[in-house]
């Protein structure tokens, strides 16, 4: 049996990288990622497919790009070296 998700469009994935880098670099608690993410899925997104979107390699790569092009602290590019955990 296969299983079909379809993603968001590559417009929402700004979206989820956006917010994410906001939170990582002013508000931990990730409050504007979780609401960006719970309001893909309650727009009618798949909840898998919004969730493979903002794991894919390609994402991480992004977000790590501007984090580090954003952030002042001078150690962020070792800080962002390994993969980026949902922890």
């Amino acid at each position: 049996m296969n299983y079909i998700i379809k993603l968001p469009p590559k417009s929402k994935r700004e979206e989820i990288i956006d917010a994410w880098v906001n939170d990582i670099l002013n508000d931990h608690e990730y409050k504007k990622l979780r609401a960006t993410l719970d309001e893909l899925i309650a727009s009618g997104f798949n909840r898998d497919g919004v969730m493979f979107m903002f794991l894919h390699k390609s994402t991480h790569e992004i977000a790590r790009k501007k984090i580090l092009e954003q952030s002042h602290y001078e150690l962020a590019d070792i800080a962002f070296s390994t993969p980026i955990s949902l922890n």
